[in-house]
Order: C-alpha cells, then sequence, then structure tokens
C-alpha cells in the first residue's frame, strides 16, 4: 500500500478512501481571494433583497381608457375615450418627467385619417405637441403619483380596409415602464 496516496480504511464505511496530497501556491491563493471578495460583498448588500417574499416591482406608468370600433354604412369608427394615465412611483421617489401621449396608425393602414378633440385635451392640462407622420402628441407636466385624465381622439376608414391604431405613453425619466393600448382589425381575418 502506497501511503502518500491511500489512507488503509474509512472507519465510517470500511472502505477505501483516496487522499491526494495538495498544495497550494501564493499565487493560488490570491486568485481565489479575488474571486470570493465580489461574492461576500454581495451577500453582504443583498440581506434585505433576499429576505423579500414578493416579486420585485419598479415605478410603473400606464394609459387606460376604452378602444371601442363601431360599423354604419360601410364605415369603420375607432373611438379613444374615458382615458387616463396612471403613475405608481412605488415608492422610488422619482417623479415622470413629462408626459407624452401619442395617437398614431400602425402599418398599412393610410386610409383611417385622426380626429383630436383637441379642447377634451387642453381643459385637462395637456398641450399639443406637433404632430409627426399622422402621429398627435399631447405632453402633460411632471407627476410625483396618482392620475391624470386624457382627453378623446377617433380614427375612421372603409369597413373594408386594415386598420391598426395605437395610443402610445412615453415618460421622460429614465427607469420607468410605459404601457400603451392598440386596437387592430384585419378584414382577411374576419
Amino acid at each position: 500500500m502506497d501511503e502518500l496516496n491511500q489512507t488503509p480504511v474509512s472507519p465510517v464505511t470500511d472502505s477505501p478512501v483516496t487522499a491526494e496530497k495538495h498544495t497550494l501556491t501564493r499565487r493560488q491563493v490570491a486568485v481565489g481571494a479575488a474571486w470570493a471578495a465580489p461574492v461576500i460583498a454581495l451577500a453582504v448588500a443583498t440581506p434585505l433583497a433576499a429576505a423579500s417574499t414578493g416579486p420585485v416591482s419598479e415605478p410603473a406608468a400606464a394609459i387606460s381608457g376604452a378602444l371601442n370600433a363601431s360599423f354604419a354604412g360601410g364605415v369603420r369608427t375607432v373611438n379613444y375615450s374615458a382615458g387616463a394615465v396612471t403613475y405608481d412611483p412605488d415608492g422610488s421617489g422619482l417623479t415622470t418627467g413629462n408626459i407624452t401621449v401619442a395617437l398614431s396608425l400602425f402599418g398599412d393602414s393610410p386610409n383611417f385619417p385622426l380626429t383630436v378633440d383637441n379642447a377634451s385635451w387642453t381643459s385637462l392640462g395637456w398641450t399639443r405637441l406637433s404632430d409627426r407622420n399622422g402621429t398627435a402628441r399631447f405632453q402633460h407636466a411632471a407627476i410625483s403619483s396618482g392620475t391624470i385624465p386624457t382627453g378623446t381622439a377617433s380614427w375612421s376608414g372603409a369597413d373594408s380596409d386594415y386598420v391598426s391604431v395605437a395610443v402610445n405613453l412615453a415618460v421622460a425619466q429614465a427607469g420607468i415602464g410605459a404601457v400603451g393600448l392598440t386596437y387592430t382589425f384585419d378584414p382577411d381575418e374576419g
């Protein structure tokens, strides 16, 4: 039996156990310490997060409202109404920065012009920005939390045409998620 490579018998299992002789160089110790330091720092920095039982959340803004379609005399009209922008800072202390709502057509639906009731927006504190490529844009001052009502708009075109409209939301503050609305009708799919 080679005494450097094996012990005669394990006292617990009575089976041979291999024990190899290892030596560590100073370089191996230094590399191991360098890799362990970030792990230790992370473990020290995260005890409160590790104790959390709920999902991780973040500040979020969303636009709500109704996108309803009606049909009359071969014309399809899509109306946006009863809308609002809601912001929840989720304890972050962040304000939204300027809020922008964009009302637009998507893709291949050029025959659905947009009609916006400007007064319904401006009476609620929104300012109309310059339009871009048929998209009407409104802006509101920053808020720290809560809900801001929005105005109304409509798109109208031939009932047989494809249409996809969107009410999109953007906030100027980085780190805040924003969600919008869409409506799509494809006559080929019924």
